[in-house]
């Protein structure tokens, strides 16, 4: 008996065709290819299977100036920013709390991001007192970005369940 299962993938090469094949609504602010300027370049994709998520996740070190744009651009884009570390259990789980995402694209075994990142969602933010039952724990969304100034690094995401 053969048993497949979609796996992750963390092949760069990729990225363009499996991007292409998102919501775009949920990838509008990826990059349609990764930027020649950067130097860091590091992909998660998943694809989901039954019950369990679909993911893409981009990480990129670019020059300091793009940083410092893309995070003026993002901060007015933005519906809810988390300043520093954790990840989506945490973020989830704060006073009017929104889920993000885990870390996949940094070192193995590290979920949480670092400390210097902050954590930008472009979901609609609902109030505690409005939300529907099981609305960010069964078959929800997520899409956003985390920016560090100091690293000068970038990480797109988004993800369904």
């Amino acid at each position: 008996m053969c048993y497949i299962y979609p796996r992750e993938t963390h092949n760069l090469r990729k990225y363009p065709a499996l991007r292409a094949q998102w919501n775009s609504e949920l990838v509008w602010h990826f990059p349609e290819e990764v930027p020649k300027s950067a130097t860091l370049k590091k992909f998660s994709y998943a694809p989901g299977f039954l019950q369990g998520g679909a993911h893409i996740q981009l990480r990129l070190s670019l020059p300091q100036e793009e940083i410092r744009d893309l995070y003026q651009y993002f901060s007015e884009k933005s519906t809810k920013s988390f300043l520093g570390g954790g990840n989506t259990n945490h973020h989830m789980n704060v006073k009017d709390g929104m889920p993000t995402t885990f870390y996949k694209t940094g070192e193995k075994g590290q979920s949480s991001f670092p400390d210097d990142f902050e954590i930008m969602i472009f979901d609609t933010v609902w109030p505690e007192s409005e939300r529907p039952d099981g609305h960010y724990w069964n078959h929800g969304r997520s899409h956003g970005i985390a920016i560090s100034k100091v690293r000068n690094e970038i990480i797109y995401w988004a993800e369904t369940w």
